[in-house]
């Protein structure tokens, strides 16, 4: 898709602003083709994007609570019980009570679950994988190192839960990056905390 700029903005402002503005409409196209992948195959089982999420985080090997999965996607536990009520009736998610602390239910995949989700997954790594191709092996770390810089500390933090796998790829300079920003202070704003 080409992307269209009104000449008479873009003359007036220094490089950097240009820069930042291509950066924001290049983020709001890129998720918008990543989202518009999956949503044929997600209302086909009768679901939406907030299904997809919760059943990405479900399906990577985290152990959530309900109020953890919640913090983890920024939406209230009043929201995300509202998607999981499906997904626990159609047989994708499952609880049990967490064994180191049985005190806590922990939210887990069923194969069902595994199965959408492998589909979900190809149709968008066909994506990453096309512009992988095209800027070659530094570009692609130099992609994940810029986004990793760009987080939050607290979204940051849920990437280590990959430092394993990052470390068994080779990707230690990813993996410092993503270590660094999530043991950075946060940014001086108002946070904004889930209802219960």
């Amino acid at each position: 898709m080409e992307l269209e700029f009104e000449p008479a903005v873009l003359d007036c402002v220094s490089e950097e602003a240009a820069r930042l503005e291509l950066g924001l409409h290049l983020c709001l196209q890129f998720i918008r083709t990543l989202s518009r992948r999956c949503d044929d195959a997600l209302a086909e089982n009768g679901m939406g994007r907030a299904h997809h999420r919760v059943l990405f985080l479900a399906t990577r090997d985290v152990r959530l609570t309900v109020g953890e999965m919640g913090a983890l996607l920024g939406i209230s536990n009043q929201a995300l019980s509202q998607v999981l009520k499906r997904l626990f009736s159609q047989g994708y998610l499952t609880q049990e009570v967490d064994p180191d602390d049985r005190r806590k239910r922990v939210i887990l995949p069923t194969p069902q679950s595994f199965e959408l989700m492998r589909r979900l997954d190809d149709l968008q790594k066909d994506i990453f994988n096309r512009g992988f191709h095209h800027v070659g092996a530094k570009g692609t770390v130099t992609f994940f190192r810029t986004l990793a810089a760009m987080l939050e500390p607290e979204s940051a933090q849920v990437l280590t839960v990959y430092a394993g796998r990052l470390d068994a790829l080779g990707q230690d300079c990813l993996l410092k990056t993503i270590s660094g920003v999530a043991r950075s202070k946060p940014h001086s704003r108002r946070k904004t905390t889930p209802k219960a």
